[in-house]
This record gives structure tokens, C-alpha cells and sequence, in this order.
């Protein structure tokens, strides 16, 4: 029934990005300082890690949601307008994220 469903994409990216991106991101900031002899910014930190958190929740939830309805993947075009506001959703985590990854980016710059 889940099975070539968004509840695939939405299980697959909430496994790889919360126990890979999460913990490269927490090694980053643990290693950086004991390679480069200086700390990064624990402001940016927080704020890259809140907003990987909270994007990563939105934007894969309503793909969970989406999934258990039986939308399929690898699909160009949904017929159902009904599904719309729960692609914006995720598109609004995707953001989020986006905004996580700039302030990543700020911290390195600034620290």
C-alpha cells in the first residue's frame, strides 16, 4: 500500500536526514574547533540547528500525510487540487531548511 508512495520519500529523507545530515552537522561544529584552533559562532549554531529542525518537520509530515492518502511518486502533474496545500507546506519546510543552510553558512563566515 506505502509502497512507491511519497510515504517512501518522506521514510527515506527522515531517515538520512536526521542520521547523517544531524550528525555530520553536530561533528562539524564538535571538530571545527579542534582543527582549526577557533570556535564557531554557538548563536548561528543554534539558529541553523532550529531552523534544520523545524524545516525538516514540516517539509516531510504532510509527504507522510500525503503518502498514507496514496499519492504516488515520480508523478509531474497531481490532478487533485486538494493535495495543493499540503505541497506548499512542504515546500514552506524546504524553506526553512534553505534558511538553515544560510545560517550555517553565517556562522563559518562569521566565526
Amino acid at each position: 500500500v506505502l509502497h512507491n508512495s511519497l510515504f517512501l520519500i518522506a521514510h527515506f529523507h527522515n531517515v538520512i536526514i536526521g542520521g547523517v545530515v544531524f550528525g555530520v552537522f553536530a561533528g562539524i561544529n564538535y571538530w571545527f574547533p579542534k582543527a582549526f584552533g577557533f570556535r564557531l559562532d554557538a548563536f548561528w549554531g543554534k539558529v541553523s540547528f532550529w531552523c534544520w529542525l523545524i524545516g525538516f518537520w514540516v517539509a516531510f509530515s504532510p509527504l507522510y500525510v500525503l503518502g498514507l492518502m496514496g499519492v504516488t511518486r515520480r508523478v509531474s502533474h497531481f490532478d487533485d487540487a486538494s493535495l495543493q496545500p499540503w505541497f506548499i507546506v512542504a515546500a514552506i519546510g524546504g524553506a526553512i531548511i534553505a534558511c538553515g543552510i544560510g545560517a550555517f553558512l553565517v556562522q563559518i563566515a562569521v566565526s
